[in-house]
């Protein structure tokens, strides 16, 4: 499976921060088809996503807010999800565990469903209201 970072339009919010989350993707792709795993730095990975959290959810839901936008409250729904799926992934890398893989699929449906899918919505509903 090889990586596009480019398959996402980016929307009135993502920018750096889907940046960030390609970035960390590849890197956590790279360490497990490399099997060299201290390389990945999973903690360094998990620490950079809850920093993502704090700062991106905010500035997107107060956007979000800004704009009336209707979908709001699911958005924010998986905002948490999003922050309880971190929290467990970090709880497991405190614990020693290997999760790899687990984030890595983590990252990938984010990405795919999240950004790709839920974000656009958003940014669809933007660019009604320039109409």
């Amino acid at each position: 499976m090889g990586w596009t970072d480019n398959i996402f339009e980016t929307g009135p919010v993502a920018g750096a921060h889907k940046e960030l989350l390609l970035r960390l993707r590849r890197q956590v792709w790279e360490g497990l088809l490399s099997r060299n795993y201290a390389e990945v730095n999973i903690e360094g990975v998990v620490v950079d996503l809850e920093d993502y959290a704090r700062a991106q959810f905010c500035e997107e839901e107060a956007l979000m807010a800004t704009h009336d936008y209707p979908g709001l409250e699911r958005h924010r729904a998986s905002h948490v999800q999003f922050v309880t799926k971190v929290n467990d992934l970090s709880n497991l890398v405190a614990a020693g565990e290997t999760v790899g893989l687990k984030l890595l699929g983590f990252l990938n449906d984010w990405l795919t469903f999240h950004i790709g899918v839920v974000d656009l919505q958003f940014s669809d509903y933007m660019l009604g209201k320039q109409d």
